[in-house]
């Protein structure tokens, strides 16, 4: 058993996955959920089932709920926000104070924005990997492939606060890839050119990712370039083959692969195209880096799901 006391935001994909292996490592594990997630969690318990090896292992768990000015008044030592970002107006509101924040929306902008409400010092930005199926309140389903969690300060060459320490080490005891990076931005941006740019492209031509490397491999392929050349006007140090070695990740991907953001257009949800792509061609635009493509590809995407 541990002292330490973990408040996850959202009890949807990413929040279950992380919170079984907290929960199995003995760390109190806390959610922030509303609606029918909130009431299965107050009369039953969260499904974690994991996929990867071909035979399903399932840890079904108890865990406390309730709304978050709730939960953060009992003070836990972290908060790991697990949800899903659709715009960033009062994204952040109820948050403040000295507890660490770990922030894993697929978004450049969002620790960002994040820090301008609760300040660098307390925000973590976090790289969430994996295929997690949501499938019901509180019920997740692991698929084969990576299974991780990276974090690290805001600031570069900062250590992170300890009980985020504490929380990735126990992560990784449970077979979690779990990291603390000494520059997390690059991770940041490295998964923010593969998931917007396929799945951008992917929902603009309603295909999967297969499609995206065989007949518009040029676009995707520009797309990424795009996207490093903006991150390193940010002054973040992506490497001269990150663009290659991003592309031959995608090349070794399940060709039928749809990003959840793809899936969430194409049904007309509400979705993450404008914290996704929207935030690497804003930051673009304000450093004057010229990224064609990437306008184009959110332009029209914002365009049609305006008039839908």
């Amino acid at each position: 058993m541990t002292d330490l006391h973990v408040c996850i935001v959202g009890a949807g994909a990413v929040g279950v996955s992380f919170a079984a292996p907290l929960v199995r490592a003995g760390v109190r594990v806390t959610f922030v959920a509303r609606g029918e997630t909130l009431e299965h969690l107050r009369s039953g318990q969260a499904e974690f089932v994991d996929a990867r090896s071909g035979q399903d292992e399932s840890l079904r768990f108890s865990a406390d709920a309730g709304p978050l000015e709730q939960v953060l008044a009992a003070r836990p030592d972290v908060v790991l926000i697990a949800t899903k970002a659709f715009s960033f107006e009062g994204e952040f509101d109820g948050f403040g104070g000295d507890i660490p924040i770990v922030v894993t929306h697929n978004s450049v902008e969002s620790a960002i924005r994040a820090a301008e409400v609760v300040g660098e010092q307390v925000v973590i930005p976090g790289v969430v990997r994996g295929f997690m199926h949501h499938e019901g309140p509180a019920a997740v389903r692991l698929l084969p492939g990576p299974w991780g969690l990276n974090v690290g300060s805001f600031a570069p060459g900062q250590p992170v606060p300890e009980a985020v320490g504490r929380m990735i080490g126990l992560l990784a005891s449970q077979g979690v890839d779990a990291a603390v990076l000494d520059n997390i931005w690059v991770d940041v941006w490295e998964k923010a050119m593969f998931v917007a740019t396929f799945g951008a492209l992917g929902a603009l031509a309603d295909k999967p990712l297969g499609y995206a490397l065989s007949e518009l491999r040029g676009d995707l392929q520009e797309m990424m370039e795009e996207t490093a050349r903006i991150g390193r006007e940010c002054g973040v140090p992506l490497s001269d083959d990150v663009v290659v070695r991003t592309m031959a990740f995608a090349d070794r991907m399940d060709a039928t692969s749809t990003s959840s953001m793809q899936r969430d257009i194409a049904a007309g949800r509400r979705n993450e195209l404008d914290v996704q792509l929207g935030s690497i061609v804003r930051m673009g635009r304000d450093r004057g880096v010229r990224a064609p493509v990437c306008g184009v590809v959110y332009d029209v995407l914002k365009a049609r799901s305006a008039a839908m």
